[in-house]
């Protein structure tokens, strides 16, 4: 039996992804030979940090101004710590 759903979250997810607009960069670090960059976006509950470093992410979503400044601070902080310049 054919079920929609899969199909149907697939397009959805899609949809949202073309809906995010990218609104800078909040930082940039260097280690050795590799470059991690922060970045915001727009995102439908609020606005989503991008951290990147090659082919590698991770994102999280801030419903609040407090939360942003917690997040980017907070990414930010643990990367120099880890040695990023």
């Amino acid at each position: 039996m054919y079920d929609p759903a899969p199909h149907e979250s697939h397009t959805s997810a899609r949809i949202l992804e073309r809906q995010r607009v990218r609104l800078g960069n909040v930082w940039t670090l260097q280690k050795r030979n590799h470059v991690v960059q922060c970045m915001l976006f727009t995102h439908q509950l609020g606005w989503e940090f991008r951290l990147e470093v090659g082919e590698l992410f991770m994102t999280q979503v801030c419903k609040s101004d407090r939360e942003i400044e917690d997040v980017f601070a907070g990414w930010r902080d643990a990367m120099i710590q880890k040695g990023w310049t």
